[in-house]
């Protein structure tokens, strides 16, 4: 009787999973420059999401 309760309700939350951490990621393809970056996911019944959001900012010098 629970399982019934139980799945309908979940199926309705936003995620069972939500992890995130940060990561150290190459610029570009054979690149030896490294971004800083916040990588991301949510997991649930009906859905996979990943996020990758960038911590820098850049500046452009003439």
């Amino acid at each position: 009787m629970l399982f019934i309760l139980f799945v309908p309700v979940t199926r309705i939350g936003s995620a069972w999973h939500v992890a995130n951490t940060t990561i150290s990621a190459p610029y570009k393809a054979f690149s030896q420059e490294k971004i800083p970056a916040k990588i991301g996911t949510h997991i649930g019944l009906m859905h996979v999401n990943v996020t990758l959001c960038v911590n820098f900012i850049i500046i452009y010098e003439c």
